[in-house]
């Protein structure tokens, strides 16, 4: 008479197989990175926030493959466009399963501020600053 297995140690064969499944399966974000009209941008930065790999960059079409990431959740990941070209753009909350695919990430030209407010005693906390053009138009913060 054949030897039946009892259902619990069915129920961990498959849960293991589906662990070992997941735990061989290479992690990665991939995507693509575009202007306002849908066109490819090369050479953008991205950078994981908290304990990412490392830097990555777009290729010359726009598209990004990243491997060798974890599953979970990073915090950020930006997109930092040539500098003077184009605005960063930064995903929250980027959940790592398996293959992750983005949507198009859209940078919008522009180029990004960076800095820190002093004032006569020093270093302003909390300051806000306005952004005006050559012409003298105020830029809004979009």
């Amino acid at each position: 008479m054949p030897r039946t297995w009892p259902a619990k140690a069915h129920l961990f064969a498959l849960t293991f197989a589906v662990f070992l499944a997941q735990a061989g399966t290479a992690q990665s974000l991939v995507g693509r990175v575009v202007n306002a009209s849908g066109v490819g941008i090369p050479n953008v930065l991205l950078v994981f926030s908290n304990g990412g790999p490392g830097t990555f960059r777009t290729d010359a079409n726009g598209n990004y493959n990243v491997t060798g990431l974890t599953n979970r959740t990073y915090n950020t990941v930006d997109f930092q466009g040539p500098l003077g070209a184009f605005t960063s753009v930064q995903v929250a909350g980027v959940r790592i399963a398996g293959v992750t695919t983005l949507p198009n990430v859209v940078l919008q030209p522009g180029l990004l501020v960076t800095g820190s407010l002093v004032g006569p005693a020093g270093p302003v906390v909390g300051g806000n600053m306005n952004v005006y053009d050559l012409h003298g138009n105020k830029l809004d913060r979009k």
